[in-house]
Order: structure tokens, then sequence, then C-alpha cells
């Protein structure tokens, strides 16, 4: 009878074990895409401010364009 509850612990401990490091993998997983988001979302920020900067240029060139096409 002691025997069977020793071994039932040490069955439960390995499986405690084994769940803990499942969840530490799984916690590391969720980090790494919880830090991979954070990237994309500074890269979409930066391509946005990039995108704003190229039609402010666009722009420009174009109200330059018809100044040059009213002269002529």
């Amino acid at each position: 009878r002691l025997k069977d509850l020793e071994k039932n612990i040490k069955t439960i401990k390995a499986q405690m074990q084994s769940a803990s490091k499942d969840l530490k993998s799984h916690e590391n997983e969720k980090e790494k895409l919880v830090m991979e988001e954070e990237a994309m979302v500074q890269e979409q920020s930066s391509l946005e401010s990039q995108l704003i900067s190229l039609k402010t240029q666009i722009n420009t060139l174009t109200s330059e364009v018809d100044e040059q096409r009213a002269k002529v």
C-alpha cells in the first residue's frame, strides 16, 4: 500500500515537472511572439511615416510641375 502511494507520488512529481517544462516553453514562445508583434508595430509605424513623407514629396513635385506648365 505504501509502495503504491510512493509510486503514485513519483509519477505525479514527474508529471508536474513535465507540465512545468511545457509551461515554461509556452511562456517563452509567448514572449517571443509579443516581441515580434512589437517589432512589427514599430516597422508599420516607420513605413507609415515613410509613406507620408513620399506623399508630401509627390505633392511638392506635382506642384512644381504645375508651376512649370503654367509658365509655358
